[in-house]
């Protein structure tokens, strides 16, 4: 069954609630107060029941932050490997589990690691001394803490899933917490850089060859398929909110067709009629819903007449108007103007 995100705004960076849920959860443990601390980020409850539902990073970063701070313990991260489980990282994490090889579950990471959170996508690159770095592609800020705890809980599952045999040879941050290095370097047994300039494992070629001692390729398999389309849909509506957002931009300054939405894209007008049709919609109808919207918005302003609304979306009368609103709202924008400034 496909997943809906309709708790973002589509083309947000965001990351699985899961993932989120796994976090409160550790913090709890610690005695922190998660009511406060998801009241601090201003996410629901609620969202978090929903394994598949995603939460903004913006809202991430302040729930780190919140935690931070009630923690008072700049390496709070780090216990939280200790409940670190793969179901966390929801299909990303089973795949990871029943992969045959270090190698083969390192490479479903980099594939599929956007299901987890997209606010970083991850890479390799071979080494001259038989090393190969896995590479965290940072795609936005983050919080360094959510680096820490996303890499700690990772080599926690790599060292399940290899009976504690995985070990990496170096560990890299972008972020400075030198003054706690020994720590990190306890933790990861391994030497630990910070205020580098990529964030990243760096391993020997040979781990990859360690066999994962709950491998079932089969159920991997599979998985990967249901992954495919989760990300599939979910960029899908990141290209669908990219077009909606030009589109009622250039409804508000008036101007807006095929060509100009295309050119700011970055697309031909034949490329953009295909990705449009690929994914369900036509122009015109994402270009009434944008109407639809704005016009709904300049309703709940008092201030301005029907006919100064009217004119504003670029209608030549208020009667095409009318219409126009009676096929996209089942009533006139007088009866919705009347009814919701009055609710």
């Amino acid at each position: 069954m496909m997943t809906t995100f309709n708790n973002l705004q589509p083309g947000d960076s965001s990351t699985i609630a899961s993932w989120a849920r796994f976090v409160l959860s550790g913090l709890q443990s610690k005695g922190l107060d998660t009511n406060r601390l998801l009241a601090d980020a201003g996410i629901a409850k609620a969202d978090l029941d929903n394994p598949n539902h995603r939460i903004n990073v913006r809202q991430m970063t302040k729930l780190w932050s919140a935690a931070a701070r009630d923690t008072g313990d700049p390496c709070f991260t780090l216990d939280l490997a200790d409940q670190a489980q793969p179901d966390m990282f929801s299909g990303l994490g089973l795949a990871i589990l029943f992969s045959d090889t270090i190698g083969d579950a390192i490479q479903r990471m980099c594939r599929y690691s956007t299901v987890a959170s997209n606010a970083a996508r991850l890479r390799t690159t071979p080494l001259e001394n038989n090393a190969l770095e896995v590479i965290f592609d940072i795609q936005l800020p983050v919080a360094g803490e959510a680096l820490e705890a996303f890499m700690a809980c990772g080599l926690s599952i790599l060292k399940q899933i290899t009976r504690g045999e995985f070990r990496p040879l170096e560990v890299h941050f972008i972020h400075d917490k030198t003054a706690h290095q020994q720590r990190f370097e306890e933790f990861f047994d391994a030497p630990v850089f910070f205020n580098a300039s990529e964030c990243k494992f760096v391993l020997d070629k040979q781990v990859l060859a360690m066999p994962c001692c709950q491998s079932n390729p089969e159920l991997a398999r599979s998985i990967e398929s249901w992954m495919s389309e989760y990300l599939e849909q979910n960029e899908a509506l990141s290209f669908l909110a990219q077009v909606r957002k030009v589109l009622l931009e250039g409804v508000i300054d008036g101007c807006v067709d095929q060509a100009m939405v295309a050119g700011r894209l970055s697309l031909s007008t034949r490329a953009l009629q295909r990705k449009l049709k690929k994914d369900g919609y036509t122009f015109r109808e994402l270009h009434n819903e944008a109407l639809a919207e704005l016009a709904e918005k300049l309703l709940l302003k008092p201030e301005l007449s029907l006919t100064d609304i009217c004119y504003l979306l670029g209608f030549s009368d208020q009667s095409n108007f009318t219409k126009a609103f009676r096929r996209w709202k089942g009533t006139t924008p007088s009866d919705y103007r009347r009814v919701n400034l009055t609710l």
